[in-house]
């Protein structure tokens, strides 16, 4: 027995040895392996994976033509496109110094069916700049017809942006809210998303929904087999703990009328509809309804309607915020 002394004690010494070595290792920041209250990362965290992302040369050629040619050069030069690890793709644009910014939310865009990825960044770009949103643009449509699903068909948006947001909370964990955002079909995409979400067991991923130009599911739009299987089995609480926020512009002919339905409906199945703004200038989609310097009354209105949210951050990891 006590020829095997020196051989446990140098055994020990090397274990020992190996478990400093470990704990003095510059490890990344991980957030699922996260001790209770989170982990400390570097305030500029978000900044440094965002300056990793890859440039996208053709992005103000796709642009739609109402963009002012200033404004879709700098929001070029603000966007990077990144890849999920199930080799999916977005766009993101962050405001400058994020890290400095005490409130940091972030939109994720769902497009209209005349308008792109890219696009959807462009009519946005002040928005980022103004309130200091990070903006998020996903290539919902492009998912849809890959899978072959209904055209409003919420599973193929919902994987992607599962896979958006599992590299995005790692990557700027000092996100105090995100917010779902759509326009026209995008907006009607959003109702169903808003359904999906709210049903999660773990709780929704988002703050609130915004819906610009958002008819219900009628007079030619059918409802999608989710929604509708949802809407039968949960009935009023389908959109409860919801909060939406909604806008027509006066000059997209007969719109109003139908998102004030939308409004109704939302609210007859448990949501919460802060507002309905309307606009008598406005057009189809809020951000074609103000010039590149001076947002219009209804862009000001979904500023100050995200300003009113207080930043949550029992979903920031304790250290991720300054």
């Amino acid at each position: 027995m006590s020829t095997l002394k020196p051989y446990f004690l140098t055994l020990g010494v090397a274990v020992a040895i190996a478990a400093v070595a470990l704990l003095t290792m510059d490890l990344p920041p991980s957030l699922d392996d996260a001790p209770p209250g989170g982990v400390r990362v570097p305030d500029d965290f978000c900044d440094q994976w965002f300056a990793g992302g890859a440039e996208v040369p053709d992005f103000a050629e796709k642009c739609d033509s109402s963009v002012e040619p200033s404004l879709a050069k700098a929001a070029a030069m603000a966007v990077r496109r990144f890849s999920t690890p199930d080799n999916r793709w977005f766009l993101a644009s962050i405001p400058p110094a994020w890290a400095d910014r005490p409130r940091r939310q972030a939109l994720v865009i769902l497009h209209g069916s005349a308008g792109n990825t890219e696009s959807a960044l462009c009519e946005a770009e002040k928005m980022r700049t103004l309130h200091n949103l990070a903006l998020v643009a996903i290539p919902h449509i492009e998912a849809s017809r890959e899978s072959r699903a209904h055209p409003d068909d919420p599973g193929p948006a919902d994987e992607l942006i599962a896979s958006v947001l599992q590299v995005l909370k790692p990557a700027c964990p000092g996100t105090t809210d995100y917010f779902l955002y759509g326009v026209s079909r995008g907006a009607r995409l959003a109702i169903s998303l808003a359904a999906m979400d709210l049903a999660r067991p773990d709780g929704p991923r988002f703050a609130g929904y915004l819906l610009d130009t958002a008819p219900w599911f009628d007079k030619g739009f059918t409802m999608p087999p989710t929604l509708e299987k949802l809407l039968a089995e949960r009935g009023n609480r389908t959109f409860a703990r919801g909060r939406f926020w909604l806008y027509c512009g006066d000059r997209n002919e007969k719109m109003c009328s139908r998102v004030s339905d939308t409004a109704d409906r939302l609210k007859q199945y448990g949501g919460q509809v802060d507002a309905v703004v309307r606009d008598p200038q406005g057009v189809h989609g809020l951000f074609h309804s103000h010039t590149p310097v001076v947002p219009g009354p209804a862009a000001q209105a979904l500023l100050a309607y995200l300003e009113s949210f207080a930043p949550d951050l029992s979903r920031v990891p304790a250290g991720a915020t300054k």
